[in-house]
């Protein structure tokens, strides 16, 4: 009976252990990509171009000694330039790396929320796999649409068109200066005109 029951035993842990899946069976195809991204960024409208950059940090759950390389790129709904540095790095333990993504924001553009998705691929002998994280940046408030960036450079209080006191008298002695040497030599040049014009033609030639 002993032995019956050893024997039943056995076949019934043997038929527990046939039905659980082996690890490659959980859906683990390769490594895992870890990505964290700043999440959100509020920037001011502006008539200039701006830049901003995202913090993240990009983190690789893989076989230990296995070499991996992740490779970033991104992309923005709205359009706006992108770009990821660095984006790409190699792996050979799980220590998390950082990055930063980089928007470009044409000038004038006002009152959107822009989506930037940062996308992560890896390869090597652990096999490949992918990942993406969003991020959104919002611009606030507005500005002029005929507002140029010589007219937001220009000091408070001055107008186009309209000089401070001290700039006005500098331009008006450099226009003297230049102005009253030019006016002596045109009435000297002109006097001298006038006597030539004046003296009495020279005598007739008499040939003998």
């Amino acid at each position: 009976m002993r032995r019956a029951r050893l024997a039943a035993l056995l076949a019934l842990a043997a038929m527990v252990i046939a039905t659980v899946p082996p690890p490659a069976a959980a859906g683990r195809i390769g490594p895992d990509i870890i990505l964290e991204l700043e999440s959100h960024r509020e920037v001011a409208a502006s008539s200039l171009t701006q830049s901003v950059g995202l913090s993240g940090n990009v983190t690789v759950d893989k076989v230990p000694l296995v070499p991996v390389t992740v490779y970033l790129f991104s992309t923005s709904d709205q359009g706006w330039n992108t770009n990821c540095g660095p984006n790409q790095f190699l792996f050979i333990d799980t220590t998390p790396v950082s990055f930063t993504c980089g928007v470009v924001i044409p000038p004038k553009t006002m009152n959107v929320t822009g989506t930037i998705t940062v996308h992560a691929q890896c390869s090597g002998a652990g096999g490949t796999n992918l990942a993406t994280i969003n991020a959104t940046i919002t611009i606030t408030g507005s500005v002029p649409m005929n507002d140029s960036p010589s007219q937001s450079m220009r000091p408070a209080g001055v107008r186009a068109g309209e000089y401070p006191l001290g700039t006005l008298l500098a331009l008006v002695a450099v226009s003297l200066a230049i102005i009253i040497p030019a006016a002596s030599i045109f009435i000297a040049a002109r006097a001298r005109g006038r006597k030539m014009a004046m003296r009495p033609p020279p005598p007739p030639r008499i040939d003998q």
